[in-house]
């Protein structure tokens, strides 16, 4: 089966991305295509690879990628970027993970010699956190 990304285009510019060859094959029902298509076979029906481009340079906690629709530059179709700031929600969201992933951890190095009243308090410390028990 043919994996690459794609995108169907009229002339040169995009109208469907991303797009499968699955995509293709269901559009047209009435033609037996090859499990591994040309390029030449997929160009007869205006669906061509995408070249993959790095993600922006970005501060993750400031900005998020979101990928655009492909862009035809000297023969070759382009994976497009954009950056948007960051919700309120989603730098919450990361505050939250970086809160749980450190009770994780402390959590992961609790040795079993320790004892089960301490082992308790870090259990309670992480369901306050998780919401599941109130905050005394």
């Amino acid at each position: 089966m043919f994996s690459a990304p794609l995108v169907k285009a009229i002339g040169l510019i995009a109208q469907q991305y991303p797009y499968t060859y699955l995509d293709l094959q269901h559009s047209r029902p009435d033609v037996s295509f090859p499990d591994t298509p040309t390029m030449e076979l997929l160009a007869l029906y205006g669906v061509y690879p995408v070249t993959s481009v790095e993600v922006p340079a970005h501060d993750p906690k400031t900005h998020r990628p979101l990928e655009g629709m492909p862009v035809h530059v000297d023969g070759t179709w382009l994976q497009t970027w954009s950056l948007r700031p960051t919700t309120q929600d989603e730098i919450d969201a990361g505050v939250k993970s970086e809160k749980f992933e450190a009770l994780r951890a402390e959590l992961a190095s609790t040795r079993p010699q320790q004892s089960v009243p301490a082992l308790v308090a870090r259990i309670e410390k992480l369901e306050q956190y998780l919401g599941l028990k109130p905050v005394p």
